[in-house]
């Protein structure tokens, strides 16, 4: 470890030699796997509707970032809603699939937005 930072990876326990997978926790392929692993967890406690209206509403830009872990989305009828991962202000009052599209997005952005790496990992991943 260096400092507080995680140098193998959470799944393989492979040294990590990139600044951007040490940031992340996992190697590329790991992240991948990691990815596939989450997702069908999270999709699981969804009924299909609800993952095909998640998949539109991702597709469709309908969902977008109000804050950490915050969205404004749009509904079929053009009402605005605010969203998080486990609630939303939709008239459904159940998990709905706004919720299961912040979900998903929250995955994507833990595993693959690009994190902010200090520079002092930048500087000795490259030597």
């Amino acid at each position: 470890m260096q400092g507080n930072r995680i140098t193998v990876c959470r799944r393989c326990s492979r040294p990590l030699r990139s600044a951007v997978s040490i940031a992340r926790g996992y190697g590329a392929w790991c992240a991948r796997l990691q990815w596939a692993d989450d997702n069908a967890a999270i999709r699981a406690d969804f009924t299909p509707a609800q993952n095909d209206g998640a998949d539109e509403t991702i597709e469709l830009g309908a969902l977008v970032a109000e804050g950490y872990a915050l969205y404004a989305t749009v509904g079929t009828r053009g009402d605005r809603y605010q969203t998080s991962a486990y609630g939303c202000t939709c008239p459904a009052h159940k998990p709905c699939k706004h919720m299961l599209a912040a979900r998903l997005t929250d995955l994507r952005r833990r595993l693959w937005a690009a994190p902010a790496v200090p520079a002092a990992i930048v500087a000795r991943s490259a030597a």
